[in-house]
């Protein structure tokens, strides 16, 4: 990104361990764990907007629980991703799919589509 000359939206983050759970916590002296999940926050910023991805893996073979979390992110995913179309009304703070599809929480979270998608074209 800073080699196109487009400058950071923030400053990246890294999470792992309890952290990997946090995309806007305080880094600790914590090291990184063999099977620890990884989350990696990072964006750019262009004509006064601002991107933001945020990337989750495990380091080393993936707990159960990461594997679970990852199809249910998966399904919930895909299902949003089908719903997506314009003039497709979208509700804010909504799941961005259907009940059907988002049936399953992991370790107490729902799977939520992440930031609103709108742009104000004022």
């Amino acid at each position: 990104m800073q080699r196109q000359g487009t400058p950071k939206a923030f400053e990246t983050i890294v999470g792992f361990g309890a952290n990997g759970s946090r995309p806007h916590h305080q880094p600790g002296l914590r090291k990184l764990r063999k099977r620890d999940t990884v989350l990696i926050d990072y964006g750019a910023g262009y004509e006064g907007y601002c991107s933001d991805m945020t990337r989750t893996l495990s380091y080393g073979p993936p707990t159960r629980l990461f594997e679970r979390a990852f199809d249910v992110v998966a399904r919930a995913q895909a299902a949003a991703i089908a719903e997506v179309r314009a003039g497709a009304s979208f509700t804010p703070g909504g799941s961005g799919c259907s009940g059907r599809d988002c049936s399953q929480r992991v370790s107490g979270v729902w799977p939520r589509l992440g930031p609103r998608l709108w742009l104000d074209y004022s």
